[in-house]
């Protein structure tokens, strides 16, 4: 006999195109997902071992973003709908991994990543950018996948400065150019 836990993973490829519309998109994932289920006797290790992936113990041989989601009965009292906590990891073996588990009406979400690929403060932004993302899906459900908004006005207002100033930047010079070598026209 053997007693323990054992987990497959299912390798998962979808095409999010802009032009398609979300609904239609999950529609597509879920088709796929059933079918990987259907397959799902198929051991993920022969998978690799059929494909002939150069192996590296502290990495996965075919992926380096990992999301898992988990559907869980029991309701955590006083937390937000959604919640995203993170944590730095060394020995994560993938980049980047999230881990989702709906709890009644609420998610909650946790992201481990690389530490040698990313800074607190560029998951801080991942992190910000799937909050918005999770609530533009929820305000506007209908729209395609090119309009759902991941940046916050924040930050929008941030771009348009930067482009502004840069724009303003490069006519200041092209100005200055011509003022120099006007007589060279």
């Amino acid at each position: 006999k053997i007693i323990g836990m054992f987990i497959n993973t299912l390798a998962l490829r979808n095409f999010p195109g802009g032009e398609k519309f979300l609904e239609y998109f999950l529609e597509e994932v879920k088709k796929r997902t059933l079918e990987a289920f259907e397959n799902q006797d198929y051991q993920f290790e022969d998978l690799v071992d059929r494909l002939i992936v150069k192996r590296d113990p502290g990495r996965s041989p075919l992926f380096d973003v990992m999301f898992a989601f988990q559907n869980q009965q029991e309701r955590r009292q006083g937390t937000p709908a959604a919640e995203i906590g993170q944590r730095e990891d060394r020995t994560v073996k993938y980049d980047l991994a999230i881990t989702g588990v709906e709890n009644s009406d609420q998610l909650f979400f946790e992201l481990k990543y690389s530490t040698r690929l990313f800074k607190k403060e560029t998951v801080d932004r991942f992190r910000n950018h799937f909050l918005q993302l999770i609530s533009s899906l929820i305000a506007y459900p209908g729209q395609p996948i090119a309009d759902i908004e991941i940046l916050s006005r924040e930050e929008k207002k941030q771009l348009l400065k930067s482009q502004q100033t840069q724009k303003k930047f490069r006519l200041g010079l092209t100005e200055k150019f011509k003022r120099l070598h006007q007589n060279n026209f």
